[in-house]
């Protein structure tokens, strides 16, 4: 019998192969194609993973914390519990994607043999038709998957914890133990740890964008759910230490940073080199007042422990200091005229340093009434008594500026006397104009 004769006188069952899933790697199966009276043509074909079918209307899954099947009813939606196999079985279809009938029984029973293990397996998908909408089988024989986009609550964690940063669980698959099944315990545990991670990854962009926002509140927030979760996050330690420092909680700042690194030593770890040096710099900083306006500088150029080529300017500062007892500095604004006459202050014996505000610098004698109201306040006593003509021209100033119980009347060169007599120098600040 010729080739053409035996081709004609077979009768063709050949089925139109699925179209490929994009992302979906195919596995090799047996398909027939042809057919004798006697025995079978085989050929082994290149197969993908089924099509998941449509996604039916209303139907959630609850993976998070106590597993469930929500489905829509009236007048409020049913909540039905998943036994742990269901849960793991549905989680790996969220997760992981389509998956073949004899991987997903020796997963479940490892200790069962094939046929064994299937038998089991078709129980437990058969206790899934009590949700009626939920059909694990797709069009290609030998494949579970979900329906196309079911709703779940392992999507992107990210808009849920913009809102509220505890609105999230981490508790997947709840309490359930998986420790008699291998395999599926170590996935299990892996899958557990990768989404508690995703959680604090989400918090902690959060909490970035709002302190480089200048929501200091908001950061703190989100940060301190973030080491809630992960106790050992050096990333959000460092975000809270930041927030705190900049609000002036120096010592919030610090006992940040030795949570963490007891978290940290409990597991025979150390906090690593970003946190130890910020934890230096926020111990040699002063406590700052908190900030009302954004700072999108970084903590060490907003608040630096020491100042670096000042040396000479300085030193120049001092010398007119200790000669005229007078020292201007001038300048654009933000190069750091102000630091360097708090070092000044700080290397002499001055009593004294005023910063008067933008509305004191707008009135007359504005930057002098606040100096010499502040000297009276220290000294009020010994000038109540002794320079009343001083507190006549104060008044006529600014009345507001004499402290209480002190009055204007007159008494000769008081002003003269007070600022010439007193033997000490008081640094004032006027700001920038």
């Amino acid at each position: 019998m010729s080739v053409a004769s035996f081709l004609a006188g077979t009768r063709c069952h050949a089925a139109a192969q699925p179209a490929p899933v994009a992302g979906v790697t195919g596995q090799p199966l047996i398909a027939s194609i042809g057919r004798r009276r006697r025995g079978r043509i085989a050929k082994v074909v290149h197969v993908t993973p089924p099509h998941r079918l449509p996604a039916p209307d209303g139907l959630q899954l609850r993976l998070l914390g106590t597993p469930l099947v929500v489905m829509p009813g009236s007048p409020a939606p049913q909540r039905r519990a998943l036994t742990a196999q269901e849960a793991v079985l549905l989680a790996w279809l969220v997760l992981k994607g389509p998956v073949q009938r004899p991987r997903m029984a020796s997963l479940l029973w490892p200790e069962a043999d094939a046929p064994t293990a299937a038998n089991n397996l078709r129980q437990r998908l058969h206790g899934l038709r009590r949700f009626p909408a939920l059909v694990l089988a797709g069009p290609q024989a030998g494949w579970l998957c979900l329906p196309e986009a079911v709703a779940h609550d392992l999507a992107d964690p990210r808009d849920g914890l913009r809102e509220d940063p505890a609105a999230v669980g981490v508790d997947l698959l709840g309490s359930f133990d998986y420790g008699k099944t291998p395999q599926l315990a170590t996935w299990v545990t892996a899958e557990r740890d990768r989404w508690r991670q995703t959680v604090v990854d989400g918090l902690l962009q959060w909490a970035v964008h709002a302190e480089h926002a200048g929501d200091a509140a908001n950061a703190a927030r989100w940060a301190a759910r973030a080491l809630e979760l992960s106790p050992t996050s050096a990333a959000a330690t460092r975000v809270l230490m930041r927030v705190h420092h900049q609000q002036g909680e120096r010592e919030a700042a610090l006992a940040a940073f030795e949570r963490c690194g007891e978290a940290l030593r409990a597991v025979g770890g150390a906090p690593d080199a970003d946190t130890l040096a910020l934890a230096r710099l926020v111990g040699r900083s002063r406590p700052v007042q908190a900030q009302e306006t954004p700072q999108l500088l970084p903590l060490a150029l907003r608040h630096p422990p020491r100042t670096v080529g000042r040396a000479a300017l300085q030193r120049t500062a001092m010398a007119a200091w200790n000669i005229a007892g007078c020292v201007l500095l001038t300048g654009p604004p933000g190069i750091g005229k102000s630091r360097v006459l708090d070092d000044l202050t700080r290397a002499t014996s001055a009593a004294l340093s005023l910063r008067p505000g933008q509305d004191e610098q707008a009135v007359p004698y504005g930057v002098l009434t606040s100096l010499v109201s502040s000297l009276m306040q220290r000294c009020a006593p010994t000038l109540a008594a002794r320079h009343e003509r001083l507190c006549a021209f104060i008044a006529a100033a600014s009345p507001s500026a004499l402290p209480g119980g002190v009055h204007a009347h007159g008494d000769g060169d008081a002003h003269a006397r007070f600022l010439g007599g007193r033997g000490g120098q008081h640094p004032a600040d006027a700001g920038h104009r």
